[in-house]
This record gives structure tokens, sequence and C-alpha cells, in this order.
């Protein structure tokens, strides 16, 4: 049989090898912090926990100003979580007209 060749997902062996690619889209939203003083982290997902979790990846940089970008019927809950995760910072839709102010 010949190889399954999955150009779709980048792999030289078959499904379910390790995608070097991928890995660098999941985390794009920390590569603004080349600098120190910019952070900014995407998150479309609308889930709790998952904007927790980036809010508390947004903390662990160290930049001076921390930007968590959800889209607009999603901030009320990107509020909630920096807030939760003890970070201070600001919470913008995708496009950056709204923004709010948050101390966590």
């Amino acid at each position: 049989m010949p190889k399954i060749k999955a150009a779709r997902w980048g792999a030289e062996d078959g499904f379910g090898a390790y995608d070097a690619k991928a890995e660098v889209r999941r985390k794009r939203g920390f590569k603004e912090n080349l600098d120190g003083k910019k952070a900014r982290v995407i998150d479309r997902s609308g889930s709790a926990a998952h904007l927790e979790r980036a809010a508390k990846a947004l903390g662990a940089q160290a930049a001076d100003k921390r930007t968590l970008s959800a889209p607009q019927h999603h901030m009320a809950l990107a509020i909630k979580a920096m807030k939760r995760a003890g970070v201070s910072g600001v919470v913008s839709n995708l496009c950056g007209s709204k923004k709010v102010r948050v101390r966590g």
C-alpha cells in the first residue's frame, strides 16, 4: 500500500503527526510581545474557561500594556475573566473600537 499523503495537515508521514505550523497558529497572539512593552491575546471562543485561561496567560507576560481582545458580544465575559484571573489591563473588541480598562 502506498503512503497516505497528508498535505492538508502539513505532515509527511500520515495523519495524526505533529504539525509545527499549528503550534505557531495557536500561539500567534503572544508574538506581539517582542519588545516587552505590549502584549495582546486574541480569544474568539466565547467560552468562559478559555477566556480565563487567556487572561492568565496574559498576566504571565512581562509587559506594560496588556490587552485581551474578544468579539464585542463576549466582552462582558472577558471582563469577568480578567477580574477572576487578577490581571490588570484592557479588554477590547477585535477591531479596537471599544475598550474597557480592567483592574485586577
